[in-house]
């Protein structure tokens, strides 16, 4: 009966994800070695890791942190992007796989380096020489420990994001008989942090070529006129290729620092290397590519003036760790996503094509450039089987619509053994899972001289997804590959950081008018009135200029506000509509101020007056007025009221007016 008690039940909820079908990507270009302007075709290919069936989804081509464009796979899981305005230099391009079916998990590409060479006029190949030293060199200077600058001049360039430097072939002193010589590359690249205390320079290299299978770089040391070898070349790991004009190019060489390099270049007084260098000897470096070929219009710099000795600081500053017996210290890298990132702060969203984005940031505490992540106390690992965990620290936090929607905080990886790890992000919202796969299999391994395990480009299986690891949700977002080394504790300490499209600082209005052409005022001059509406145009902004700002000027009075959010479109115009102030009259000047200024000067007229009759069709001459009065043209609105806008809201009552009607007649029928 109703009301009596009935039998207790019990029941379950399977809360543990699914495991996700991993996926391959593999990435292969038209050619490695390019002219600049010169069409590269990428292409990449997503299969299912087990079967090897094409996997559909869409895969984003990357330059770096430079999205290039994101392809959706054909039948055959295949995309193809063309690129041809990449710079001259270097550039590791990724191909990264979001699913469209739920049930695989996306996958990353092991990077594929792409070079772009100059050539002149006589289409003679220009030598050059793409080389970062050591990325993690680049990024210790400007982060915030060092919180220093690198500068690239005279025959050097640094590509974007913190790349690779280029110096091209100086004018003289190249001597090179088609096998061995020496190259003589002009520029200089200066390093300096820690307020001058660090200002370390690499100019004028010169690239020795000894045999077919050794090379040596040579920089200037000391008095005028001194070099020393600062790193060796193994040129048999390189690919050789003969270009235009006898021209050679070797692509992708190892590079090892010397004894002197590491002395005489990378010498700190603090560093963590022997007699207080940076590094020690025999560290791997960058890899080195270089061009044999025309010289360049630059000549050799002269060496920049040894930097006088700054007065100590009156408290120590923050200093590389010095470096422990047993392993070097261990750190994790991982980007977490850049499509998420991408969704989150609405910074280059159109190369994942995302319309829609949360307009937020991302904020990292404790974590190095590239979301570096240093290793922490606690971890437990066993050297001899390398399985464990390992314990890492800092926080990087996804924030969107007024709530953090992912964070890693503290992240830790216990390895079970040589093709398995699994992930715990330390997450705390719903957007994603606490835990994720690691396919070890499909990254690099290596072991350190010292002990210390470096796991690289390792896919993370699963996805960021309202529906948690699963993907289940709405939505459903990839993660990127991530390298980690388990090794010492790292005792560096990094700060804060905070980026993303809630972040930007709001533009001020200038005190006067700082434009006055620009505008083209696309309502009628008769119907700019006072508490009327109106709407503008102008062109030449940046391509999407967000908190553009529309401010009105009067004769002598302070600037007026009406907007602080109006943005441009992709072609850069910024069209605009809105209504102006009731206690204004007389001329003004109204301006739009973002990118660049443009203006307009306008008559407001008193609202509450009269306006006189308006001008008529100038293919008739028949006046508005009449048109009215015959039903051709509805009557005049409000002051300032644009014709559409009359209209917009005489079809929307009408809706309205149908909908009532639709619903009484309804009501009625059900009644009978």
């Amino acid at each position: 009966p109703a009301g009596s008690a009935t039998d207790p039940v019990t029941f379950g909820i399977n809360t543990e994800a699914p495991e996700l079908t991993r996926t391959a990507t593999t990435l292969s270009a038209s050619t490695t070695t390019a002219y600049r302007g010169e069409r590269v075709t990428l292409t990449a290919s997503a299969t299912d890791a087990g079967s090897g069936a094409a996997v559909s989804g869409e895969i984003a081509f990357t330059a770096g942190s430079r999205v290039l464009g994101t392809v959706a796979t054909d039948s055959n899981g295949t995309a193809s992007l063309a690129v041809s305005d990449l710079p001259v230099g270097e550039h590791g391009i990724a191909a990264s796989l979001t699913p469209s079916d739920p049930r695989y998990s996306g996958s990353s590409s092991s990077p594929l380096t792409v070079s772009i060479i100059e050539k002149t006029d006589g289409r003679a190949v220009v030598g050059s020489m793409q080389w970062g030293v050591k990325e993690s060199f680049r990024n210790y200077v400007v982060g915030p420990v060092a919180n220093g600058k690198i500068s690239a001049s005279k025959g050097a360039s640094q590509a974007k994001d913190n790349g690779v430097f280029t110096y091209l072939q100086a004018k003289s002193g190249t001597r090179w008989n088609g096998e061995t010589g020496s190259v003589q590359y002009a520029g200089n690249v200066n390093f300096r942090g820690h307020d001058g205390v660090m200002d370390v320079n690499i100019a004028n290299p010169t690239i020795r070529v000894l045999s077919a299978s050794k090379a040596e770089i040579l920089v200037p040391s000391g008095s005028r006129g001194s070099s020393v070898a600062l790193a060796t070349i193994d040129l048999a790991s390189a690919k050789r290729e003969r270009l235009a004009g006898d021209a050679v190019r070797f692509a992708g060489a190892d590079v090892t620092l010397t004894s002197d390099g590491a002395t005489k270049i990378f010498a700190n007084d603090s560093g963590q290397g022997p007699a207080g260098t940076f590094y020690n000897p025999g560290d791997a470096l960058d890899r080195i590519s270089f061009t044999i070929g025309e010289p360049s219009g630059y000549d050799i710099a002269d060496p920049p003036a040894p930097a006088p000795t700054p007065k100590p600081a009156p408290e120590p500053r923050p200093a590389p760790a010095p470096v422990l017996s047993g392993p070097a210290a261990g750190s994790l890298s991982w980007g977490v996503s850049a499509r998420f990132a991408a969704y989150t702060t609405c910074e280059g969203k159109e190369g994942f094509g995302i319309s829609h984005c949360a307009k937020g940031s991302i904020s990292t505490s404790g974590v190095g450039a590239g979301y570096l992540f240093p290793q922490a106390a606690g971890s437990s690992w066993d050297r001899s089987t390398q399985t464990g965990t390992v314990n890492y620290s800092g926080t990087v936090s996804f924030s969107g619509y007024g709530m953090t929607m992912f964070n890693v905080t503290n992240p830790s990886i216990t390895v079970t053994g040589p093709t398995s790890a699994v992930l715990n992000t330390g997450n705390s919202t719903a957007y994603g899972s606490t835990s994720y796969q690691l396919d070890l299999a499909s990254g690099g391994k290596s072991v350190g001289a010292n002990g210390e395990v470096t796991w690289s480009n390792v896919p993370v299986l699963g996805s960021l997804s309202s529906g948690g690891a699963g993907g289940s949700g709405n939505q459903s977002i990839g993660f990127d590959a991530l390298t980690f080394t388990v090794g010492s504790e790292a005792r560096v300490n990094y700060g804060s950081t905070r980026a993303g499209a809630d972040t930007k600082p709001k533009r001020t209005p200038a005190a006067t008018p700082p434009a006055t052409t620009g505008i083209t005022v696309l309502t009628d001059a008769d119907k700019i009135t006072a508490g009327g509406r109106i709407e503008i145009e102008a062109s030449g902004f940046d391509a999407d200029d967000e908190g553009v700002l529309v401010v009105l000027y009067g004769d002598g009075g302070e600037p007026m506000v009406l907007d602080e959010e109006a943005g441009a479109d992709a072609g850069g115009v910024v069209r605009w509509s809105g209504t102006l102030p009731r206690d204004i009259e007389g001329p003004h000047t109204i301006t739009l101020q973002g990118s660049i200024d443009a203006g307009a000067a306008i008559d407001v007229t008193d609202g509450t007056k009269k306006p006189a009759a308006r001008a008529g069709l100038a293919a008739n001459g028949v006046a508005d007025d009449r048109l009215s009065a015959a039903g051709v043209l509805p009557a005049p609105g409000p002051a300032g009221t644009a014709l559409w806008e009359w209209w917009a809201g005489a079809l929307g009552l009408a809706a309205i007016a149908a909908c009532t009607t639709l619903l009484a007649v309804r009501q009625r029928r059900a009644a009978e």
